[in-house]
Order: structure tokens, then sequence, then C-alpha cells
């Protein structure tokens, strides 16, 4: 594997192409079909809750990508931070939406903001295992509180992929080579005509314990 520094590069280069051309082919979201409103619509209501029931306060949204359906999100009273390796998407959000903060990072590579709540929704099937690694440790290091994260319960087996924005790989972090105890809370997070899914939710100590920390 090349090092990070150029992997980094490489992941932030394919991903902005992804974005300037589209690539999900979607019309209401350049993030997808999953960014939209109508796919969020139970999502925009049990989230919110889920975090204020949580005693968070502050949350990471990363990838936020477009910000399309988190843009429809009750975030009264949360300090919120979108994040994403897509350079020029953040420079827009940065421009239209000044009550949050944006910034441009790397999560396979870059320290993360410290937040009371981290999503890292729809981004850990476009990468390798290593990268997977790379994001919990990161989460990890990062001190943050809770860890959401899309989760597939049915997928048995997390045979290793290239890391990209066309890759799509489920994620199961309980089966091999994860092996990561139930989530300590689990919200819906699909449609009809979509795979089932959910975005699962363990405390760092659990993410901490799997590493050894």
């Amino acid at each position: 594997m090349a090092d990070d520094s150029a992997q980094s590069g490489h992941l932030a280069q394919r991903f902005t192409q992804a974005f300037e051309q589209n690539v999900w082919q979607d019309g209401e979201s350049v993030s997808g079909a999953g960014s939209t409103l109508n796919y969020t619509s139970e999502l925009r209501t049990t989230l919110p809750a889920m975090i204020r029931a949580l005693g968070c306060q502050s949350v990471l949204d990363a990838p936020c990508g477009d910000f399309n359906w988190m843009k429809a999100v009750d975030l009264s009273g949360l300090a919120y931070t979108g994040a994403d390796i897509v350079a020029p998407m953040i420079e827009g959000l940065q421009r239209d939406w000044p009550q949050h903060g944006f910034v441009c990072l790397d999560i396979t590579k870059d320290p993360m903001p410290k937040a009371d709540f981290v999503l890292i929704r729809d981004v850990l099937f476009h990468l390798s295992n290593p990268d997977v690694v790379r994001v919990l440790e990161n989460f990890v290091n990062s001190g943050s509180a809770w860890l959401a994260t899309s989760h597939s319960f049915h997928v048995t087996e997390m045979a290793d992929v290239e890391s990209g924005p066309t890759t799509f790989r489920p994620v199961n972090l309980m089966t091999s080579p994860f092996l990561f105890g139930p989530p300590d809370h689990v919200l819906k997070d699909y449609v009809p005509g979509f795979l089932p899914r959910w975005l699962a939710i363990w405390p760092r100590e659990t993410i901490a314990a799997r590493f050894g920390r």
C-alpha cells in the first residue's frame, strides 16, 4: 500500500472527481440517494432525539457530504461540525451555512475534532478493511464519546476491497475481521426499495477496548 500522504491524496482526488461528475446520479443530492429527504425522513427525527437522549451537545458529521438532509434536522442547541474530504464542497458549505462549522479532512488520516457524538454515515462501505480500522482508531484518538455508523446486520463476511467512491461493500462491524459486540443503540436507516441497514451506536470505551486501549 502507498504511504499515508499518497493514499490520502488519492482518496481526496477520487472523491472530488465523484462530486464534480455527480457519479451517484441523484437529482436531489450530489451525495447520492441515501442523502435525499425522502430516504432520511425517519432518521431526521430519530437521530436528533437519540443525540439529545445521550446527553450530547456537540456533533461531528464526517463525512457530511453536501449537507442536503442534515440541513433539515433540528440542530438547535447542538454545536454541529461537518467534515468531508471534498474541498470544493466544504468551501461552498462554509459560505452558505456560516452558523455551522465545516472542515475539510480525510477521516482515514487527519485528526478528528473531538465531539460528544460522531456520525460516520455512508462511508465505511466505500473503504478497505485497513482504512476502516484507521477511521475507528482515529475516532478513539479524538476522545469523542459516541460513534454512530452505517451497519448491515445481515452481512456475514467482510471481504477486503479497494477504497474509492464507486466501491460498495456493506459493513457489519460485528463480523470478522472487526468482531465488535452488539451496539448499545440502533436506529433504522433505510426505506422500501433499499437494502436494510441501520445506524449502530457504540460508546468510545467499546471501540477503544477492541483496539486494546
